[in-house]
This record gives C-alpha cells, structure tokens and sequence, in this order.
C-alpha cells in the first residue's frame, strides 16, 4: 500500500488544485532547491490557518524534499510542514487511497523527530521550539514564535468578547508568581502522542528539574514536572494549553535561557478582561 500519494497518480485530480500542487512538488524535487515554484506551492497549500485536502497529501512529499535540503531552505519546509499539521493538515478528510493516512502521519512523526534531534542539539533557537511544538498539533508553538520577543507589556484579546488590552509587568518574576498547572491536567488526555520521539526532551526536563535551575521554590519544581509529564505522554493533541506552555518554558530551561522560563511562567496567572470580566490565564488571551 502506498505511504504516499505518486506524483504521477491521476488520484491528484480528486482534489481542488491537485494536478497542479503534483507538478509543483515535481518541479522543486527535480531541481533540489525551493526556487520559484515554492512559493506557488506554499500558497496552495496554506492560506492563513487554512488548510485544503491537497494539503495532506502534500505532506509526505514535503518531508521528503525538505529532508534533501539545508540550511535555511530545510528549515523553511519543516515550519511550513508545522503550520500545516498545526492548521488540521496532520490528517485526511478523506484518503483517495489506502495507507495514505498511515504514510501522512508517518512522514510527521519522522520530521517531528527531526526537529526534535536539532533541538536537543548545542545552542538556542526559538524558532526550532515552535516548530516542535507545532509538528504535535498545538497552537502554544505559534503564540511562543510570536510572542518570543516580548516586553515588560504585552497586547492580549480576550476569547469571549474580543476585547483587546494590555497586560503589564511580564518579566523575570524570580519566584513563582501564580500556581501553575499540575501534572496530573494530563491524564485525561485521551489523543495518542509521540513519547519516543519526545524521550530526549524528557530526560532533560527530569534533569533540570533534580538541579533545580529555576529556583528551589516549589512552585517551579510543578512546573517542570508537569512539562516532564507532557514530554512523557508525547505532549497528544488535547493537552491543556497552560500544561503545554509549561513544557515550552521548560524547553527554554534545559537550554540555559531560566530567566525566560520564568518570564513563560508569569503567563500562566490569570488576567481578567475590563470588558466582560473573564478571566483566564495570559497566554490563552494571546
């Protein structure tokens, strides 16, 4: 059974725009570099956080090609592939062909590992969390690349009535500033993740957390273990949202960077909209 659609199949004519993505994705195999047909490419694919059926079928041949890349232009394709799955594309609405879901899901876990390995490689670079993140399906690793470089205010909007404001004081809190979520917010999840290809950030996190480099306080040992369990559960579609921002912080900490790990933390507290009064943690308003 195929693990991915041929470009030569006339299944592509099932979707909208299909025979030409297949001599997009043609066209920029054949040559080994992006060139102009990426950008014709990227645009039927993704549209904002719009995602179509080509888009999954796509997928697989996008891993394949950005895994013969480098340098900029791989890490281009994999933060496009993480938009992608990010935006619903991790699964088909309806495989033209059998194995088709099993091969999408195969070629995501395989660059989730990928970024993952680059990741726990010497260095800081925030753009290689959001793509981890996001290649698991979950929003946080997008409001962390967007966010990365905040100041001591930050503009929010409230999810019930739209309301934007400005939340002030995110810094160094130094202590814990608020209660953050407990590890046990993840045994409810019922999503399958991926804890093989998470088992190196794990370790690492139960690492930072026996040497304590937050801080001694109680608190962020809760921190770092709820990130521990979310790595440990292969961080599944589902997780709150506070848990997996607890796990990005984390990922900030194993990397040398505490203070902005703490800085992370001070946007689990809640905030209230002067508006319609609801109130919910800051990086849900973001």
């Amino acid at each position: 059974m195929p693990d991915s659609l041929p470009l030569d199949s006339p299944l592509w004519s099932r979707f909208d725009g299909g025979p030409a993505v297949a001599v997009r994705l043609r066209e920029i195999a054949g040559a080994g570099v992006l060139g102009d047909s990426w950008h014709d490419l990227s645009e039927s694919l993704v549209n904002l956080d719009t995602v179509y059926p080509v888009t999954s079928a796509a997928i697989p041949h996008l891993v394949e090609i950005g895994s013969a890349l480098s340098g900029r232009e791989q890490a281009g394709v994999r933060f496009a592939v993480g938009r992608m799955v990010l935006a619903g594309a991790g699964r088909f609405p309806d495989p033209p062909a059998p194995g088709l879901q099993e091969g999408l899901a195969a070629a995501v876990r395989w660059v989730l590992t990928e970024v993952i390995a680059e990741f726990l490689e010497p260095g800081w670079d925030e753009s290689e969390v959001e793509r981890c993140i996001s290649l698991s399906g979950h929003r946080v690793g997008y409001i962390f690349g967007n966010a990365y470089e905040w100041g001591d205010d930050l503009d929010v909007t409230c999810p019930s009535c739209e309301e934007e404001f400005t939340v002030d004081g995110i810094g160094d809190p130094v202590e814990p500033p608020c209660s953050f979520p407990e590890p046990g917010v993840v045994a409810g999840v019922t999503a399958a993740g991926n804890p093989v290809e998470w088992r190196g950030v794990r370790e690492l996190i139960g690492r930072a957390r026996a040497e304590r480099v937050l801080g001694d306080d109680p608190g962020w040992d809760t921190l770092l273990g709820t990130a521990e369990r979310v790595a440990e559960a292969g961080v599944p579609v589902g997780t709150d949202t506070g848990a997996i921002w607890c796990l990005v912080a984390a990922m900030a900490a194993i990397k040398g960077r505490a203070g902005l790990a703490r800085t992370m933390s001070a946007m689990l507290c809640p905030a209230r909209c002067p508006d319609c009064d609801t109130v919910m943690p800051v990086v849900s308003m973001l």
